[in-house]
């Protein structure tokens, strides 16, 4: 049994992590699952080393599963970026900045940050969560940047409406074109890009995801799909991470295709 499932505790050890060398600059890449033990019990665990903005999102959760996966998703995020910047995970505060709400955001969603006795820690960072598993991808961070990251399952990609609703039109026509077994991972690997490619840019899905093209031939993005096993995840898991350089709007913007290498 490990740590985590006897104290609460996490430890970024308990994750498999690689280096993806990019275009844009070396990312980190951290998996694994969600350390559920975290966030059991309200006042132990995981619990006490987040803000109270975290604390009062935890508590609107209407669902207990969907409460836990947060707490523990949080956790993992605070407790990696306290080891990469030689600090305790409590020392942090939360920094999110919504590109919607702007000042009147609670600084505990959207495009995730931290600040360090009210100095930003100097870290780009995106956060993705499918079932009971997690990606975190981490890189240096400078203002006019953008990083997302997107772990997504074939398994719910395979309804009826997928690609009327998440697909351009020739997007819809390539995944016809192919045989049947490869369109689930297809799907999910698309869906992935274009989920971390508007977390980079900041601009969200209030774009209809139909007009937003996963497999550009554009800079000044790095839109790439990690193999899962690279990361300890499922086979049918798919992994979609996007840098982007010097954002200037929140539009999605298009990118250079290409695949990590080892």
């Amino acid at each position: 049994m490990n740590r985590s499932a006897t104290t609460g505790e996490w430890d970024v050890n308990e994750s498999v992590h690689i280096i993806l060398p990019t275009s844009a600059g070396p990312l980190l890449a951290w998996a694994g699952r969600l350390p559920a033990a975290a966030a059991e019990g309200e006042g132990h665990g995981g619990y006490g080393i987040l803000d109270p903005a975290e604390l009062a999102r935890a508590k609107a959760f209407t669902s207990e599963e969907s409460r836990v996966e947060f707490v523990a998703g949080r956790v993992v995020q605070r407790r990696v970026v306290a080891e990469l910047a030689g600090r305790k995970a409590a020392e942090l505060r939360c920094a999110y900045t919504c590109n919607q709400c702007g000042a009147d955001g609670d600084g505990a969603h959207g495009q995730p940050g931290y600040l360090f006795r009210g100095e930003p820690v100097p870290l780009r960072l995106s956060f993705s969560r499918c079932a009971d598993w997690f990606l975190l991808v981490i890189s240096q961070g400078s203002h006019g940047s953008g990083l997302g990251a997107d772990l997504e399952s074939a398994g719910n990609t395979t309804f009826d409406a997928f690609d009327d609703v998440a697909l351009t039109s020739a997007e819809r026509q390539h995944v016809a074109s192919l045989p049947l077994a490869q369109r689930p991972r297809w799907r999910a690997e698309t869906w992935a890009r274009k989920e971390a490619l508007v977390k980079a840019t900041g601009a969200g899905l209030r774009r209809d995801p139909a007009t937003i093209e996963a497999y550009p031939h554009q800079e000044p993005a790095v839109l790439e799909n990690i193999a899962p096993h690279r990361l300890g995840l499922p086979a049918d898991f798919a992994v979609g991470v996007a840098a982007v350089v010097n954002v200037a709007v929140h539009e999605p913007v298009l990118g250079a295709a290409g695949r990590a290498r080892h």
